[in-house]
């Protein structure tokens, strides 16, 4: 069963998603900004964070139910089995790959999540792209 990509799929559309036996994954908002080092106006976007905290537990195993039509028990059974999958992997290598939203990680002793850059999972603001500006060389105030 590919509990990734349901989790996948969630993340697009909530704010947070509870994996229980591992925490939560969740959405944080970067606001709009000005790089100064590209001479680029950035839109508002989106990272993605983990807590071991387990903020919310029902959206994946419901989901799972629904479209394997399976009862919430076994649902939540197969995301406790990814979830000491996931575990085991990390006392083995120390790594976990985490599809499309990033990487697990146990390196610095505790349990990280290092998202994917450049992953596009609908995290967009109305489309709004990268502007680039040119810095006015020829106007220079001396004051």
């Amino acid at each position: 069963m590919d509990i990734l990509s349901y989790l996948t799929t969630l993340i697009k559309t909530h704010k947070e998603v509870g994996i229980p036996g591992l925490g939560t994954i969740y959405k944080k908002k970067s606001p709009g900004r000005y790089d100064i080092n590209t001479h680029s106006f950035l839109p508002p976007s989106y990272t993605l964070s983990f807590t071991s905290d387990l903020k919310e537990q029902s959206l994946l195993s419901e989901l799972i139910s629904k479209k394997k039509n399976i009862s919430i028990d076994a649902s939540i059974y197969f995301v406790e089995q990814f979830s000491q999958n996931i575990l085991d992997e990390l006392s083995g290598h120390q790594e976990s790959d985490f599809g499309d939203l990033g990487t697990f990680s146990t390196a610095s002793g505790s349990l990280t999540f290092i998202p994917k850059q450049d992953s596009n999972l609908g995290f967009d603001f109305y489309g709004l792209p990268q502007l680039k500006t040119e810095p006015d060389t020829d106007k220079v105030k001396i004051l």
